[in-house]
């Protein structure tokens, strides 16, 4: 009881109730009757599918799975490449700007992955992307990070003008070709591991890639991971802009 209590008061999950009520009333008074009530009846049962944890776990799969965490890093690699993320800028509540949640997540994989590989250089790459305006690149926040983690600020080099992930790839190539680092960790969240993987092995590079952030880890077999839950649409919509973006790329030939 106590479990159907906590699901049960969740304000996303009483509003898809009321909505799922409202319309079993409206079916059962007016039938499926004109387009106006199949499309509305198509894109009830398509925010429902959506929205169960279950599905979100298999969508979620087809972009994890590929990639499973690193246990450590290579010896052999000749390089470290993280990509860099969205910044939370300054404002009235926040004294500094600050990397998000993926940024620190993607930070925590190279500390980890740089106490067991060698001391090869760390290459962060990342400018601001279009929707931010003001602020530093997170490359820098990232950096800052990493050297107030104990890494040493001579290992660490920022690249700061690329926008997407395909100009992740060429830009930091730029710097790993002076380098002649052709072996590289590529650390990203891991649902994005695919994209940016096939961007920089279209340059030639080796990559090992090694994933941050892993939100698909257990399947539970339990009556509340089969019900619809609004909040898990966040999560769905981090899975369609991968999709999509893979998509693209291939189409284009960046992957």
């Amino acid at each position: 009881m106590h479990y159907f209590l906590r699901y049960g008061v969740q304000p996303q999950i009483l509003l898809y109730w009321i909505m799922t009520i409202s319309m079993v009333i409206h079916l059962r008074r007016h039938g499926v009757k004109g387009w106006p009530t199949k499309l509305l009846l198509i894109s009830f049962l398509t925010l429902s599918l959506v929205s169960t944890p279950a599905t979100i776990h298999l969508a979620l799969a087809s972009l994890e799975w590929r990639y499973p965490p690193q246990a450590a890093c290579p010896q052999s690699i000749e390089a470290i490449v993280v990509l860099g993320t969205e910044v939370l800028p300054k404002d009235g509540v926040r004294p500094e700007p600050q990397i998000d949640s993926s940024g620190l997540y993607r930070c925590l994989e190279v500390l980890r992955m740089n106490r067991s590989g060698p001391p090869v250089p760390i290459l962060v790459v990342g400018g601001k992307p279009p929707i931010q305006i003001s602020g530093p690149a997170s490359a820098f926040l990232m950096k800052d990070f990493l050297i107030h983690q104990g890494i040493r600020p001579d290992r660490i080099t920022v690249e700061s003008l690329s926008k997407n992930t395909r100009e992740n790839a060429i830009q930091g190539a730029k710097f790993l070709r002076k380098w002649e680092a052709n072996r590289i960790l590529l650390i990203t969240d891991s649902i994005h591991l695919h994209r940016a993987t096939g961007c920089f092995e279209k340059l030639g590079f080796q990559v090992t890639p090694a994933g941050s952030f892993y939100r698909c880890t257990q399947f539970k077999w339990t009556l509340f991971f089969f019900l619809p839950d609004l909040a898990q649409l966040s999560i769905f919509k981090l899975v369609a802009h991968e999709w999509i973006g893979n998509l693209w790329y291939w189409i284009r030939n960046w992957i």
